[in-house]
């Protein structure tokens, strides 16, 4: 009896066909030949990409537009700046008088001319120490009123209330029916310079333009040439260089002023009344006049007055104690500004 060998792989006996296998429809099949697929973008990162290449193509049309607009451009050029007119001087070509006494200068055109004013001066030229000159036009007709300029030096004028400044001086000014008559300090001497006919009042406007100018030239040469410094332990002080210091503690001058610097003893003032005081920056001046009310105080000379130059009102020293007479004009203001 033939035994019959099972079919392992149908147990039914059902004949498979070779192909279904490969049948769409089973699952299985599906499974195993589908290849395996990769990860797919994510939508992010391509959102962060087109907005990168949006931005690129904008800067690189900005940059197009802008070579495109600028480069045939000229390059505006600087507008040049106005050439500033200089005023001609009208008094760079006039002569110049000086004087070497009293430390001045004033220019003149050279149409006019100076002289000097003295006793049998004449016409002569005015000299370097002419104490009154003169500066006139040269065709100004002798029979006819003087109309220029007249300086002469004064020792004790009567100064008014009125000022104005000229060229950085202060000039006092006084007014008459004729013009203004100006006065003006001398920084080295006891004295001032007075100016008549400087404001120009003469019937040609032409002339009165000319004398004001003249006017405006004015100055002081060197206004400390001619002085020394005294230093002390105490203080220090400005003085002429023609006064006399005895090399310790005395200085004097020429016409009687004499100044004793105190530098430790105590100042006195016998036979003197005080006439007040005056408080400065960082000192006290107090002037006195001198007395003859005792027998011994009778013999002294009563134009004497004296000043202290000291640190506070109540002090006696140290400081300087300075004598002169009432005689010698404007000494204190003179003491005061060396």
């Amino acid at each position: 009896m033939d035994q019959q060998n099972p079919n392992l792989t149908n147990p039914s006996g059902q004949n498979v066909s070779a192909t279904s296998t490969n049948d769409p429809g089973s699952s299985e099949a599906e499974t195993v030949n589908q290849s395996p697929s990769t990860n797919p973008t994510k939508p992010g990162k391509k959102i962060v990409l087109i907005v990168a290449v949006v931005l690129l193509l904008l800067a690189a049309g900005s940059a197009a537009a802008y070579f495109l607009v600028f480069k045939n451009q000229a390059t505006p050029s600087p507008s040049p700046t106005p050439a500033v007119e200089s005023t001609p001087d009208p008094t760079a070509d006039w002569k110049t008088y000086s004087n070497s006494e009293y430390s001045y200068s004033i220019q003149y055109p050279d149409t006019w001319a100076t002289r000097n004013v003295a006793a049998g001066a004449g016409e002569s030229e005015a000299l370097p120490n002419s104490r009154q000159i003169e500066i006139y036009e040269k065709d100004y007709p002798k029979d006819y009123k003087f109309e220029g300029i007249t300086i002469q030096v004064l020792e004790n004028p009567s100064l008014p209330q009125k000022t104005i400044t000229l060229n950085g001086l202060t000039m006092y000014v006084f007014d008459t029916q004729e013009g203004e008559i100006y006065y003006v300090k001398i920084p080295t001497k006891n004295s001032y310079l007075e100016f008549t006919g400087a404001g120009g009042y003469t019937a040609d406007e032409n002339k009165n333009n000319i004398i004001k100018q003249i006017f405006s030239t004015f100055k002081f040469t060197d206004n400390n040439r001619d002085l020394k410094t005294y230093t002390g332990k105490s203080f220090t002080f400005n003085y002429p260089s023609s006064w006399n210091y005895d090399g310790s503690y005395t200085i004097t001058s020429p016409n009687g002023i004499k100044i004793v610097a105190n530098e430790e003893g105590t100042m006195m003032n016998e036979c003197t009344q005080e006439q007040g005081t005056e408080t400065k920056t960082g000192y006290v001046l107090k002037k006195y006049n001198r007395v003859a009310n005792t027998e011994a105080c009778a013999g002294g000379d009563i134009l004497e007055k004296q000043i202290w130059v000291i640190k506070t009102s109540d002090s006696y020293g140290p400081g300087l104690q300075i004598t002169y007479k009432s005689s010698i004009p404007s000494a204190d203001k003179d003491i005061e500004t060396q």
